[in-house]
């Protein structure tokens, strides 16, 4: 998470990197939770499926959820990431979270993107509304909030299932 912290105004978004910076960081991540069990892979979160993301079943205080909203002052106090089960961010903070009733793209408009740039010599269209477009990269951040919508977002462990979902699509478009 530090790591992502430093890198994250070095030039890995708004340009070319933006996608193959990130696979790299998420294989990372994923060789490095597979140094305790090799089992463990990072899932993707289809927000495609229900792009009313506030109403997914991911959000939630049960094993496999990944807590809800923040309170009054953001902090996420319930579920598995809340700090009444003692986890914290990197500089000591509590997670944060206010999930807002806005959408992420749907099924048929990530299809849409597919469709609309087919060919390698549209890379940097496609990578450009990918990160940027209406209900893909960028806005599903700051609809679940907090923490995920700043330079931090890495702290959030929602971060790395968006991030495999957004890795998905573009292993799509390949």
């Amino acid at each position: 998470a530090d790591e992502f912290l430093t890198n994250f105004s070095r030039g890995l978004h708004n340009n070319g990197a933006f996608l193959p910076w990130h696979r790299g960081y998420l294989l990372q991540v994923e060789n490095q939770l597979r140094d305790i069990s090799p089992n463990i892979t990072i899932p993707y979160w289809d927000w495609s499926r229900n792009p009313q993301i506030s109403q997914d079943s991911i959000w939630g205080d049960e094993p496999g959820q990944f807590s809800g909203n923040g309170g009054a002052d953001r902090c996420v106090t319930d579920g598995p990431f809340g700090t009444g089960s003692g986890f914290e961010l990197t500089n000591g903070r509590c997670l944060q979270r206010r999930i807002t009733g806005g959408s992420a793209a749907s099924a048929a408009e990530v299809q849409n993107l597919l469709d609309r740039y087919p060919s390698a010599s549209d890379y940097d269209q496609f990578r450009n509304r990918l990160e940027h477009g209406p209900g893909m990269h960028d806005s599903v951040h700051c609809l679940v909030g907090g923490t995920m919508c700043s330079a931090r977002a890495s702290n959030d462990p929602v971060f790395f299932l968006h991030h495999a979902m957004v890795d998905k699509i573009w292993a799509d478009w390949q």
